[in-house]
């Protein structure tokens, strides 16, 4: 059974280009086109991997993060091993993804080699 991925981003291109690469290595995707979305079908169906893109309008990545994280203590879930996915580097903005509960950080544009690395490396789930 293929691992089931949560793809969160606002931007067709990245999601398409993204999504293809990781259909192509044999991952499930389900795609979401805002932070919103996410959360309302993480509550349904909740995924063990989720790429966030973090510089979303109206629910960023951020608030995205922390509202999957309160679904999971809600309903007593297993956390999703989160991976942060933003063009922005500063040391800060990598220490806001871990404060909300992200597990991991890639930079876009990102290589293939690069997440799938990241993904191949995810303890176990």
């Amino acid at each position: 059974m293929a691992l089931t991925i949560m793809l969160v981003d606002d931007d067709h291109a990245s999601r398409i280009i993204t999504k293809t690469l990781l259909q192509k290595n044999g991952y499930d995707i389900v795609e979401c086109k805002s932070g919103t979305e996410a959360v309302v079908r993480y509550m349904k169906t909740p995924c063990p991997v989720v790429l966030m893109d973090c510089g979303m309008p109206n629910m960023d990545g951020f608030t995205t993060t922390e509202s999957i994280r309160l679904v999971e203590r809600e309903q007593s879930l297993s956390p999703a091993y989160i991976i942060a996915l933003t063009g922005q580097t500063h040391i800060d903005y990598r220490t806001q993804c871990k404060q909300v509960g992200m597990n991991d950080f890639l930079e876009k544009p990102f290589r293939a080699e690069s997440l799938l690395l990241k993904l191949d490396i995810i303890p176990e789930i």
